[in-house]
């Protein structure tokens, strides 16, 4: 038998050399996978959630809206130490009672959870840390067998980068409580109508409760759902118990008190205003906001929604069924009101807004007219002609008649100006030119004249073109704010949807000792005594602005608050505005044309000018004192005419008691005089001096310059018409400076 020959050796792996190779591989796959780890989190990665919505509150808080994501959620970024502390602990309880102490993942949970998935091959087990939800959260696309690989993966690398502090802020800012509401904020507004700095431990071991499972674990789930919170309230309890983070007889107080979940409700307060100010929203403002307090004050708008309604009652008899008011601030230009319609949720004309709406005028825009005037020379005591005249048009001759169809002759300009007679205010725009008083129109803001001069021509100044409510509140409150215009104010403050954070990559060193110092701490003692939410400074729960995070906020628009010569552009004299002032606040100077007794009279000085457009189609009111400018619309959206209502007899009622409401007892003031005029004693019947043997006299005021030099040529005596030196006979503290004397031939008759 032939001895057995040695077998050689084929080329190949052995099992112990597939061993060595395979500890090798799981060696170098460990490693480098440990070392990806250390890969920073991109940034991009914590960008806000895409279903944070936006809220629009008043200037004192109050919520007038919020608008919903594209998604259909609700999420308001809270920053942590704004978070109730008993809703941190009652999180960590229920969901990840070792978070203070692990690396981001539990390594035994890990192994079991991927073992089985592997196995069923599907997603069966989750057992993940607060850190991994949060990866979960932040990786995008559908979930397969190796997601818990990738969570796992992404939650090392959030731990390293990342404090603890930070990790919880952002898990509590996403996670979902059900009923479209992401995050802690959201959820206790909607459940408990509060903010989440203010829960009570019962509420917070109640709202910790939901994430687990939030279509099963549903407060609107009657009975099914709150049983079911219930019980998984009891349990986070307990655990609240055993880790130290409270005492028992304060988790049995919990257990045994009722919470009480609020009915959702949505809100949308002021809704005119709120559509108006989306309007002025870009798509990338839209995006970014999460916050916008608004100059609006809700607790006055409610209260001229209701005037106008009653008001708007007992003027449907004469044709009239809706109306608009605009409330502005002068020192700021804030929106303090804005009321666009009687019911914006009538299905038929609600949601037109008729603060926004292009309607004619009326004699409303005659102030303006006037005002160019006295910077072209003349003066309040300029005598001007009320009598037939025509002037040449387009179209043929214009002849413009008053209201009331008469004429009344030879009157001051103060008087045609606050009778608002017709033809003296179309022979003033007629002597400036359409070109001029258009151009002046446009630099106070009226912006819905489109059409250019020769369009409009000298009706112009009678209300022949269109222009909105808010457009005349803008031009009357710059005569109140002494000729300085200054565009409208809605937006005091905003904050993007997330608050900046530095990027953490740089305190690496830093944030691995804060998380050594976590690792440090048992459980119990750990949380309960040094976990940095136990010494966090609390905001006062009633403080008007505690949900205004100012530091944070960014200007939508640029108009915030600094003097008004850095934010305005003087478009009349201040002695100019002043004068146009006492004028539309001179009850006398309007008594014939208006009589004593009316809705314009007040006790407190309002300069007010109403206008009604032709036909009776639009009915206007505005005016102003000097805090506020109000200016209201009534009419009828179709434009049917009203029953031969005026502005006094219209709209002129709201407005007095709007102003009253502005103005409760010894809070007004008297407008301020600037520098630069002066009063003189002058005959009503010339405009010169008061000569001896005029039968009457008023006191007018002048800019100094402008004022008379002689008497009054249509009384005097013969000794007087000749070249008597006016001087001579003017008392000492009425000598005026040299000025160029105002003839008669440049006065436009």
């Amino acid at each position: 038998m032939k001895p057995r020959q040695p077998r050689l050796r084929q080329p190949g792996l052995s099992w112990s050399s597939f061993g060595r190779g395979a500890v090798i591989f799981i060696f170098v796959s460990f490693f480098l996978f440990f070392i990806s780890t250390y890969i920073p989190v991109p940034p991009s990665m914590l960008s806000p959630l895409p279903v944070i919505s936006l809220e629009i509150r008043d200037r004192n808080g109050v919520l007038l809206r919020e608008v919903l994501s594209e998604e259909g959620g609700r999420c308001r970024w809270t920053k942590l130490k704004e978070i109730s502390p008993y809703l941190i602990k009652a999180t960590i309880a229920a969901e990840d009672k070792i978070f203070p102490t692990h690396p981001g993942v539990n390594p035994a949970s890990v192994l079991r959870a991927i073992a089985q998935n592997l196995k069923q091959g599907r997603i069966v087990s989750g057992a993940s840390t607060i850190t991994q939800q949060l990866a979960k959260n932040l990786l995008p696309g559908r979930r397969h067998v190796f997601s818990k690989l990738r969570e796992t993966w992404l939650a090392l690398r959030l731990e390293h980068y990342l404090s603890k502090e930070r990790i919880l802020e952002e898990y509590l800012n996403r996670v979902y409580y059900g009923n479209q509401a992401y995050g802690a904020e959201a959820a206790s507004r909607l459940y408990f109508g509060k903010p989440c700095s203010e829960l009570t431990l019962a509420e917070a071991s109640f709202l910790a409760s939901l994430p687990r499972s939030p279509s099963l674990l549903n407060p609107y789930r009657i009975p099914e759902g709150l049983k079911e919170i219930k019980k998984r309230q009891v349990m986070t309890l307990k655990r609240l118990t055993e880790l130290g983070f409270c005492q028992p007889a304060e988790a049995a107080r919990a257990q045994a008190e009722e919470v009480s979940v609020i009915p959702p409700e949505s809100v949308f307060r002021a809704p005119h205003f709120c559509e108006w100010l989306l309007s002025q929203l870009s798509a990338e403002q839209r995006r970014q906001l999460g916050l916008i307090q608004t100059t609006l004050d809700y607790s006055l708008q409610t209260k001229i929604e209701s005037l106008l309604r009653q008001h708007l009652h007992s003027l449907r008899r004469r044709g009239i069924t809706n109306g608009a008011v605009i409330v502005l601030e002068n020192a700021t230009g804030d929106i303090l009101s804005m009321v666009g319609s009687k019911d914006f949720f009538d299905p038929e004309e609600g949601q037109v807004n008729g603060a926004l709406a292009r309607r004619q005028p009326g004699s409303t825009l005659k102030p303006f007219t006037y005002a160019l005037s006295l910077e072209k020379g003349l003066t309040a005591a300029s005598i001007i002609e009320d009598s037939p005249a025509s002037f040449p048009a387009e179209s043929g001759t214009y002849v413009p008649l008053n209201f009331d169809r008469q004429y009344h002759g030879r009157m001051s300009l103060r008087t045609a100006l606050a009778c608002s007679y017709n033809v003296p205010a179309v022979s003033l725009a007629s002597w400036l030119s359409p070109e001029l008083l258009f151009r002046r129109l446009k630099e106070i803001g009226f912006d819905s004249l489109k059409q250019g001069p020769n369009y409009y021509g000298l009706g112009l100044t009678l209300g022949n073109g269109e222009v909105t409510l808010l457009e005349l509140v803008r031009a009357y409150a710059t005569l109140a704010r002494q000729g300085t215009f200054l565009p409208e104010r809605i937006i005091i403050s905003s904050q993007k949807k997330k608050p900046e954070s530095k990027p953490q990559y740089s305190g690496q060193n830093k944030l691995i000792r804060n998380k050594l110092n976590f690792r440090g701490l048992s459980p119990q003692k750990g949380l309960a005594a040094n976990f940095l939410w136990d010494s966090v400074e609390r905001p006062e729960p009633d403080a008007a602005d505690r949900l205004l995070d100012m530091n944070s906020s960014v200007n939508l628009f640029s108009v915030q608050s600094s003097p008004l010569g850095q934010r305005g552009k003087q478009v009349f004299s201040p002695q100019v505005a002043y004068i146009i002032t006492d004028i539309l606040a001179d009850p006398k100077a309007r008594v014939p044309s208006f009589g004593y007794i009316t809705p314009l009279s007040f006790p407190f000085p309002v300069a007010v000018k109403t206008g009604t457009s032709e036909d009776f189609r639009d009915n206007w009111t505005v005016g102003f004192t000097p805090r506020y400018t109000v200016g209201v619309w009534v009419g009828n959206f179709n434009g049917e005419p009203m029953a031969n209502v005026s502005g006094i007899t219209g709209s002129g009622p709201l407005f007095h008691d709007i102003m009253l409401l502005l103005h409760p007892k010894n809070t007004w003031s008297d407008f301020d005089k600037p520098d630069g005029l002066v009063r003189v004693e002058v005959c009503p019947e010339s405009g010169q001096l008061r000569s001896p043997f005029c039968p009457g006299s008023v006191e007018e005021i002048f800019i100094r310059g402008t004022e008379p030099r002689s008497y009054c040529p249509l009384h005097a005596s013969s000794a007087h018409k000749s070249n008597v030196v006016a001087s001579n006979r003017v008392p000492a503290e009425q000598k005026f400076s040299e000025a160029e004397e105002v003839s008669s031939e440049e006065i436009p008759l």
